[in-house]
């Protein structure tokens, strides 16, 4: 594949954090608490517990990680794009104009053998920052290294059979968002939706679909944008568990919808955040771009190696389940007919 220039939850990442948004500031305030109302020491204590817990790091719970992992399908996602359907977007060398979450799924028994495929590559390289698929295409920041040409060349053929050789499948949501302005903004205004709950809905109904048909259990993983952005990825979730899938009934009943029952007995607790230190998720955003820009070229070479490797879930459905199953391209009917 070339790469083109232009708390539920158990963590076994070294870098995916299960940090509540905590302060030290809080113990002070635990302290007079405590010393003003003795009867507050139970619950004092009961905070400070729940918080040592999620402070643990991943290299701490690799330990305790049982066979479990074997009935288990964890997706890991990034995002790309703008998230407002309105946002103005400069122009772009590769012509996308896209908001888009996805990544890899990989079972749970095998994500030590594909950290170890990064730490290996890694270390070929001597490369000790993140595997970051904007610096690396653009020869930007820690990459910028890549701009001597016979460097760049060694680098994306090591980096192309590292990619498809590893045991994962590239799954996301994309959305063309023009043709998201086109549909649905004129139409609700200021009540039309974010992109990231359409991207992520979609994204974790599919990658349930999947886990559902392998007789796993979905265990879910993001990289942290910002707080505001994370809240709702929490949100989201939280909704489909207890509502289910947000779109008509009637004009998504040929997508094979879920029910909200499907989503509490398929995906495990709640997403855990992750840093862009995390192996896993530093993959996932290299499986993003060539997704993406797969929606505006299927002949992009990332793309298309990706899919004759089998990489990619689509490769794996028959055409009359990629609609419903596979990678979902959402609005690029107007970008077909002549849309930006």
């Amino acid at each position: 594949m070339q790469v083109h220039v232009n708390n539920e939850s158990q963590c076994y990442d070294d870098n995916v954090k299960v940090t509540p948004n905590s302060s030290p500031i809080l113990f002070s305030l635990l302290i007079f608490f405590i010393s003003q109302r003795p009867h507050f020491i139970i619950i004092s204590m009961a905070y400070v517990t729940k918080w040592e817990k999620g402070r643990l790091t991943g290299r701490n719970l690799e330990k305790g990680i049982a066979s479990s992992m074997e009935k288990e399908i964890h997706l890991f996602f990034d995002d790309t794009g703008l998230r407002k359907p309105n946002a103005t977007l400069l122009e772009r060398r590769d012509r996308m104009d896209c908001f888009g979450l996805g990544g890899v799924l990989v079972n749970g028994e095998l994500v030590d053998v594909v950290k170890s495929s990064h730490e290996i590559f890694c270390n070929k390289w001597k490369i000790s920052y993140p595997l970051h698929s904007r610096c690396i295409r653009g020869t930007k920041e820690n990459f910028v290294w890549l701009r001597n040409f016979e460097k760049k060349n060694e680098f994306y053929a090591s980096l192309n059979e590292f990619l498809l050789n590893i045991p994962v499948l590239g799954i996301a949501t994309v959305i063309h968002r023009p043709g998201y302005f086109e549909r649905y903004l004129e139409r609700y205004k200021e009540k039309a939706w974010h992109l990231d709950k359409t991207a992520f809905v979609i994204l974790i109904e599919r990658s349930a679909k999947y886990a559902i048909r392998q007789g796993r259990k979905l265990r879910v993983y993001f990289e942290e944008t910002g707080k505001l952005e994370d809240r709702r990825i929490f949100s989201y979730m939280r909704e489909l568990k207890s509502s289910g899938m947000p779109f008509n009934i009637d004009t998504s009943a040929t997508y094979g919808r879920l029910k909200s029952s499907d989503f509490k007995s398929t995906v495990i607790g709640t997403p855990t955040r992750g840093s862009k230190s995390s192996k896993l998720l530093q993959i996932a955003d290299l499986y993003l771009y060539p997704m993406a820009k797969g929606g505006y070229d299927k002949s992009y070479r990332a793309y298309s190696e990706l899919m004759e490797a089998g990489r990619l879930i689509d490769a794996h459905l028959p055409s009359s389940e990629k609609n419903s199953h596979g990678i979902k391209y959402s609005c690029f009917d107007f970008q077909e007919k002549g849309g930006t």
